[in-house]
C-alpha cells in the first residue's frame, strides 16, 4: 500500500449487541472521506442510511427484535 492510500473503508452501524448494519466504503486515497473521489458517495450515502435507520426508529417504523430488523412499507426513500 503505498503512501497516498488508506485501504478498504467499511462503514458500520451498530443497532444493537446483536444486529449491525455494514456499508462499503470503498477504496480511501485521501486522508478524509468526504474528500475522497472514491469513498464520498459511499460516506455520504452511510450518512443518510444512519440518520434515516435511527429516525425510523424513533418513529416506529423499524424495530429491532432480537437478530432481525423489521421495517414496514414506508420505512426510506433515499
Amino acid at each position: 500500500m503505498g503512501e497516498e492510500e488508506y485501504g478498504l473503508r467499511l462503514y458500520c452501524l451498530r443497532l444493537s449487541d446483536e444486529v449491525v448494519l455494514l456499508l462499503n466504503g470503498g477504496i480511501k486515497t485521501t486522508k478524509k472521506a468526504d474528500d475522497c473521489p472514491n469513498c464520498r458517495k459511499h460516506f455520504q450515502f452511510a450518512n443518510r442510511v444512519a440518520q434515516a435507520v435511527n429516525e425510523a426508529i424513533v418513529d416506529k417504523r423499524c424495530i429491532i427484535l432480537g437478530k432481525k430488523l423489521i421495517m414496514n412499507d414506508y420505512f426510506i426513500e433515499l
